[in-house]
């Protein structure tokens, strides 16, 4: 038999053996089956005691004179525990639980893990040890969303640009979906594998981590259709959460650094027969971590779903930060034309780079792959969204570009640049073909610029806003287009290719998604034209009498139909030219669809690129 191997890890010892099976001992030496292995069916401990000491000499374990530490909190599943004058603790809890994780304080940092497996129902040993940190203000943090699978790159990419920063992050958050698809209990294999490689990348990452699970990392969630939920899944020891603890770490955490206080929380529990994506007893755990902490506390909430922004909001805490949405900036849920939550609830963008490195897909509103960085001043906490790979990053925060701008004489931009350096002389600003030069604010990594842009001669229709900076290196800058609604049509007269009947009519095409009853298209409110049932995949193509067109020209679905028709891919050929909507992106990379909801602009001054985010 081939002798087993020991190897210290985050938070555990791995004993791995030869015979397929994986031996768990945590840092005190308890041993013990763990699950998610072939032949475990453990599903969690129902108490657990240990000791929290100043481990003086830094070797992960209590030796003669090293005291305990009073007033740490610990939890395990929603239960949180204190330990009492001599460092001592003790959980329990009816339902069972698969990690103890230590909610260490600031000026502090763990020597030998942050959280412990459970192997048995029963545990005693469960310790941890800490060492005195110096913790000055400023410092840094970083959270990455999203990878979906690209993990194993993006983590060392998000490292490898970060550990170059001229003040080098503290500590990284990943804020969930580590993997695509529908993990199941009723595929343990594939649960081995791609919740073993996340735990790997997780042991392997090069400086302190700290992740929460998304909707793809919950073992039965599913997709849009939902897996159905047996009892029996419901029992198994990798359900829900459990499989994430068991290979990766705790679903749900706490921990301070610096005077903030920091906060991750799962993405969903499956209870009361039911999936819920702000479980209450999360919630009563995440209010009762809130006001645990001296009054003035900046706290930080980190998890997949922006749904917890409301709670962000209700508790006054200082800062979330989310992930799902595939989007960047402040979260607007599909459709809606206002954001859900204020500037301290943000999400971040996909980051999911290829095995080389480069940039596979855009985020659904057409941004970049990237992370976020965090600076906590003494003041303020200031954060920048960086793009892979990209040192002269440009951010247009405001306006939003797959918004419709309805302005008036003057619009507000507002952004930032990378400038870790500080090297930045000049912001130059343009729109509707007037430049002109912006003032800035200096942060640690970055600049701040905001201006008000005259536009009170602006026309309907796309215009390119372009911010430009410049540097010892030259001038970099970013130009994308957004759609202005100001009232004021400017001349237009519908030219084309002459036929003996005429000028040619512009033609509206795409693909049928869905088309069941017959429907009505609308060109500037006008009729353009009936469509008729059709099955999906079918391309459509209708002409549009040159009579209805202008400069700007609004494409709809007449309201009044029945059905729900949906037509992607569309675009409208007029003088030899394809015209897209550049208003919104949404779904991977860029889809103009149609719907009885949603309307599409096409600027026949203003084919534009496809919608693509890049510094020149």
């Amino acid at each position: 038999m081939e002798k087993p191997k020991r190897t210290q890890v985050k938070g555990l010892i791995c004993v791995a053996l030869a015979a397929g099976t994986i031996a768990v001992a945590d840092a005190s030496g308890i041993q013990g089956q763990a699950t998610g292995t072939k032949t475990g069916a453990f599903i969690g401990a129902r108490t657990a005691r240990g000791i929290v000491f100043w481990d003086e000499n830094d070797n992960g374990e209590q030796n003669g004179g090293e005291a305990g530490v009073p007033g740490i909190r610990l939890t395990a599943l929603h239960r949180t525990a204190l330990t009492d004058e001599s460092g001592r603790y003790e959980i329990a809890s009816g339902e069972p639980f698969v990690t103890v994780s230590l909610s260490f304080p600031s000026e502090a940092w763990p020597t030998a893990g942050w959280f412990r497996r459970m192997t048995k129902e029963h545990e005693t040993g469960v310790d941890f040890g800490l060492r005195r940190d110096r913790q000055e203000l400023p410092f840094v943090f970083v959270q990455f969303t999203d990878p979906h699978g690209h993990h194993p790159v993006t983590m060392k990419k998000v490292l490898e640009e970060c550990e170059a920063l001229p003040l080098r992050p503290k500590f990284y958050v990943c804020t969930g979906d580590l993997r695509s698809g529908d993990p199941t209990v009723r595929n343990v294999p594939d649960l081995e594998r791609s919740f073993g490689a996340i735990g790997k990348n997780f042991e392997a990452f090069g400086a302190p981590l700290f992740m929460v699970p998304g909707n793809h990392d919950t073992v039965g969630y599913g997709g849009a259709g939902r897996l159905p939920v047996t009892p029996e899944d419901v029992g198994h020891p990798l359900f829900g959460s459990r499989c994430w603890e068991r290979y990766v770490c705790p679903g749900h955490w706490s921990f301070s650094c610096g005077g903030v206080h920091l906060i991750g929380v799962e993405w969903a529990q499956h209870t009361g027969q039911k999936w819920r994506t702000l479980p209450p007893g999360t919630a009563a755990w995440v209010r009762e971590e809130a006001e645990a902490l001296p009054p003035g506390t900046r706290t930080v909430l980190f998890g997949h779903n922006p749904g917890w922004g409301r709670t962000v909001v209700d508790l006054g805490l200082a800062l979330g930060l989310f992930g799902h949405s595939h989007t960047e900036g402040q979260y607007y849920r599909p459709g809606s034309a206002e954001p859900s939550y204020p500037e301290s609830v943000l999400v971040g963008g996909l980051c999911q780079t290829g095995r080389s490195g480069e940039r596979h897909y855009m985020a659904q509103d057409g941004r970049p792959m990237g992370y976020r960085i965090v600076v906590v001043e003494r003041d303020r906490l200031d954060t920048f969204y960086k793009a892979f790979g990209e040192p002269r990053t440009i951010m247009v925060q405001r306006p939003r570009r797959f918004m419709i701008l309805r302005a008036g004489d003057a619009v507000l931009v507002r952004g930032q640049f990378f400038d870790p350096r500080g090297e930045v002389t000049e912001v130059n600003v343009r729109l509707g073909g007037r430049e002109r030069g912006v003032p800035f604010a200096r942060r640690r990594l970055w600049g701040d610029f905001e201006v008000s842009l005259d536009v009170g001669d602006l026309p309907e229709g796309f215009h390119d806003l372009t911010v430009t900076t410049l540097s010892p290196e030259g001038t970099h800058s970013l130009t994308e287009p957004y759609l202005f609604l100001t009232g004021r049509q400017a001349t237009f007269s519908a030219e084309g290719p002459s036929t003996t009947l005429g000028i040619n009519p512009a033609t509206l095409r795409g693909g049928v998604r869905r088309l069941e009853p017959p429907c009505a298209v609308l060109v500037n409110g006008q009729h353009a034209g009936l469509l008729q049932p059709a099955s999906p995949g079918q391309p459509f193509s209708l002409d549009v009498p040159p009579e209805l067109l202008k400069r700007l020209n609004r494409v709809s679905l007449a309201p009044e139909q029945g059905g729900d028709p949906w037509l992607a891919g569309v675009h409208l050929e007029y003088g030899g030219e394809d015209f897209v909507d550049q208003h919104r992106a949404f779904r991977w990379g860029y889809d103009p669809s149609l719907t009885r909801r949603r309307e599409l602009y096409f600027d026949l001054h203003y084919p534009g690129p496809t919608v693509q985010w890049q510094i020149r």
